[in-house]
């Protein structure tokens, strides 16, 4: 851009305005278009449009010279008595300050993109910049050379035309503020959304590196990068509606009414409570794992890996907690770093931040008041190995004390299937001593937890269970491969052959197609050995569906079966969203029962199967353990993964996948909250007297309307529903209610359902499945009134019988 240069500022919080550099001509210069010949006087027609409002009362250092006095049109018949000032004033201001946000909206969508570099955002807007300014001169240059046949408007219209001209010369470059990336991310940073991370120091290591064209060795020093975490909650908090969202759901779950559904319900919630008074305190949750950038069968596996440490709010509505925008990262580092020099390096900055917004807090705006906002570490998840590194604990499971909840020597682990007795749990006391014996083979504490020096935390009563790798990954996978490997390699009532058909064949239904497991693993040796390897989402989706798929082939009267039958009862109240109080104490009987049957069939039990004699206890203090699964932090694992790979930079890697997480973020807090919940097909507009059945649910319909619109699928907050979809509408005394989806009716942005009810003849207990009847009763639900959300997909056995599995329990 060439000429002087005026700055444009436009406020974008009281504190952080923004800078826009625009030639002087935009705002001071006279367009000249006397040098435009006239040949066609026909081409006259105008409009500057409809948006009048220009003031710049606000903004004395930007000057219009004697275009700058506009008011409001005084005739809208195109009327030539108010020329000067224009049939429309155009709010140039306005322009410039949409032009911006559009232009920064622009940037942070290209780097949202986890597959898009920095580098490659920064050739698009350049690629973009010059497509733009090449078309925009073009438009220019023929909108004047029109304009310029009618010179006698000139003097009536000179305004509009100026501002015309201006408009043009500001559109033409409109990257001109962000056009390097530098630009960009002090914009960002300006705006507030770009919250840049922060080194820290780990240690120093020696380095070979050249100097003056020689190889030379040196100590340098290696860093690591926390996110300021009061700027994330704050910016996230301060989002219109977040904090009374937030409020409102947990003033809803005050009452438990013989049902948990959350972690605010749990005992220990209850316990750290009492200890805030009556602060307004918010629970967040560390979620901690390793994970490999690079390729883990490569030359450089291991090389780099990366650990996470991310941090949410557990006090979000269901359909806000699953998201992953909604998990915001915490702290960024090479492991190897962290396994060299410690917790106490690697997590310090992280532990004063959680010291502040605990003692502190942040002042948050809500409505025309401020509201003093505290948080706590209420808990640290992750896979095993993980919270036992960070929490001071023996990493792995060979140790003779491998568990963080008690202390049963491993000799006794294996074929332990009782309740832990009251002296070997670990508490504050016991932990204490063994700190201070300072004997990790002797005690399975490496060092005192890092974490502990935070008020109210005890990594004793604030760590989780991992239901995914403990139970989806653990016992299910040691529990089908045994099962499968008995029955096809032992009793022979089927063949692998006949197995990989039953799995290719079953109709998993639209949910869980995406989880179906891939049967080029299947053998029989991958099940004799427990080498079978699949995804958790994979196990679980078996493990559901494992009854109906094979349940014929397997004689009634066989034990090992009824292994299964107890292995499906526990995922099913493992993955459940909610329980009836009370239900953990059957859940430790089910654990029981299969400890006793898995050594009875197939020897010595795993520290997996160890470690869930101690589910009963985290259920009643932490709710339902679906909402503290490693699944999580996985899923956001695959965003930094993605971006690794398409990164071929690999100094200082964890910088690099830090500023791109939080570019992820800065997205997220510029994106409007109005996200798209219902995604439906096309309606189809259709009398209410043209559907079949019409007479059976007509009068249930919520609303008297006889034009509908239906449609064939509807995706409500990432869940299907179709046709022939079966429903839990509710729990009798002892079956539940089930009905199947006729139609899908869209009326007012919502849903309403009709169903068709079936008559449950009982509970099959050898195929895990409830069987139906066709009914005669009816029902009409919207979407917000139906109980139980997962849409269930009936099947039918080879004996002709109509069954419906439950995909958790009621």
């Amino acid at each position: 851009m060439h000429g002087p240069v005026c700055t444009y500022r436009r406020a974008l919080s009281p504190n952080k305005p923004l800078r826009a550099r625009y030639p002087v001509s935009v705002f001071f210069t006279q367009h000249n278009v006397d040098n435009y010949n006239v040949e066609h006087a026909e081409d006259a027609n105008f409009d500057l449009g409809n948006n009048v409002n220009f003031d710049l009362a606000d903004h004395p250092n930007v000057d219009l010279g004697d275009n700058a006095n506009f008011g409001n049109a005084a005739n809208e018949n195109n009327s030539n008595d108010n020329n000067a000032n224009g049939d429309n004033d155009v709010n140039l201001e306005d322009f410039i300050s949409n032009l911006c946000e559009n232009v920064e909206i622009y940037a942070a969508l290209l780097y949202a993109i986890p597959s898009v570099t920095r580098k490659l955002v920064d050739n698009i807007i350049s690629y973009t910049s010059e497509l733009i300014s090449n078309s925009v001169s073009l438009l220019k240059k023929c909108t004047m050379h029109i304009l310029s046949k009618f010179p006698e408007m000139y003097d009536d219209f000179h305004v509009d035309v100026q501002k015309l001209t201006n408009m043009f010369e500001v559109i033409g470059n409109p990257f001109e503020f962000m056009s390097t990336e530098y630009r960009r991310l002090c914009t960002l940073a300006e705006k507030g959304v770009y919250i840049k991370p922060e080194p820290f120091e780990m240690g120093h290591v020696d380095k070979y590196i050249q100097i003056e064209g020689r190889v030379q060795l040196v100590r340098s020093p290696v860093y690591g990068y926390t996110i300021p975490l009061r700027e994330v909650l704050q910016q996230f908090l301060q989002r219109p509606g977040v904090l009374e969202e937030i409020l409102n759901f947990m003033n809803s779950l005050q009452n438990v009414n013989g049902r948990v559904s959350h972690f605010l319900q749990g005992h220990l919630w209850e316990r750290m409570q009492v200890s805030h008074g009556d602060k307004l305190v918010l629970p967040l949750v560390l979620d901690f794992d390793d994970y490999e950038p690079n390729n883990a069968l490569g030359s450089h596996a291991n090389e780099q890996s990366l650990g996470a440490l991310y941090v949410r709010l557990q006090c979000l509505p269901p359909d806000s907690s699953s998201q992953l925008d909604n998990i915001f990262l915490f702290s960024l580092f090479e492991s190897k770093y962290h396994k060299e020099f410690g917790n106490a390096v690697a997590f310090a900055s992280s532990i004063s931040e959680l010291k502040f917004l605990l003692e502190e807090g942040l002042i948050i705006v809500v409505g025309e008041r401020n509201q003093r906002v505290y948080f706590c570490l209420c808990a640290v998840q992750g896979d095993n190995k993980g919270i036992n590194h960070i929490l001071g604990f023996l990493k792995g499971f060979r140790g003779n004390y491998f568990c963080r909840f008690c202390k049963m020597h491993w000799d006794v682990t294996i074929r332990w299937c009782r309740p832990v007795p009251a002296e070997l749990i670990r508490n504050t006391e016991n932990y204490d001593v063994d700190v201070a014996r300072n004997d990790s083979r002797a005690t399975g504490i490496h060092e005192q937890c890092v974490f502990n020096e935070l008020p109210g935390f005890h990594c004793l009563s604030n760590s989780t269970c991992d239901v995914m790798h403990t139970v989806f990954e653990g016992m299910l996978k040691y529990g089908i491969c045994n099962i499968l490997s008995h029955l096809v390699n032992r009793r022979g009532y089927f063949s692998i052959e006949t197995l990989i058909d039953r799995v290719k064949g079953f109709d998993f239904g639209p949910n869980e197609v995406g989880n179906k497991p891939p049967t080029c693993k299947f053998s029989a040796s991958s099940l004799s050995d427990c080498s079978l390897n699949l995804s958790a989402a994979e196990w679980l989706c078996l493990g559901r569906s494992l009854g109906i798929m094979i349940g014929d082939l397997v004689q009634e009267t066989n034990q090992v079966w009824r292994l299964y039958v107890i292995i499906n009862e526990i995922i099913l109240i493992c993955s459940s969203p909610f329980y009836e109080v009370g239900v953990e104490n059957y859940l430790l009987r089910l654990v029981q029962d299969h400890h006793e049957l898995y050594t009875r069939f197939f020897g010595d039990l795993k520290p997996k199967h160890h470690l869930m004699l101690h589910y009963a206890e985290h259920f009643k203090n932490f709710g339902p353990l679906t909402a503290f699964s490693a699944l999580l932090s996985e899923r956001n694992h695959r965003r930094g993964k993605l971006y690794a790979r398409v990164c071929n930079s690999r100094i200082n890697l964890a910088l690099t996948c830090a500023i791109k997480f939080q570019l992820y973020l800065a997205e997220r807090l510029m994106r409007p909250d109005g996200r798209q919940l219902i995604v439906h097909t096309k309606c189809k507009r259709v009398l209410l007297a043209s559907l079949a059945y019409h007479a059976m649910f007509a009068h249930l319909l919520p609303f008297p309307d006889n034009m509908l619109h239906t449609v064939d699928r509807v995706e409500v907050k990432g869940t299907i529903y179709v046709p022939k979809a079966v429903l839990v509408v509710g729990v009798g005394a002892d079956l539940p209610l089930l009905g199947k989806i006729i139609y899908n009716i869209m009326h007012n942005d919502g849903v309403v359902f009709v169903v068709q009810m079936y008559k449950v003849v009982g509970y099959l207990e050898h195929v895990c499945a409830y069987e139906v009847e066709d009914g005669d009763q009816w029902c009409c639900l919207r979407h917000e009134n139906v109980r139980y959300y997962d849409p269930l997909h009936l099947r039918t056995t080879s004996d002709g019988k109509k069954v419906v599995g439950l995909t958790y329990s009621l």
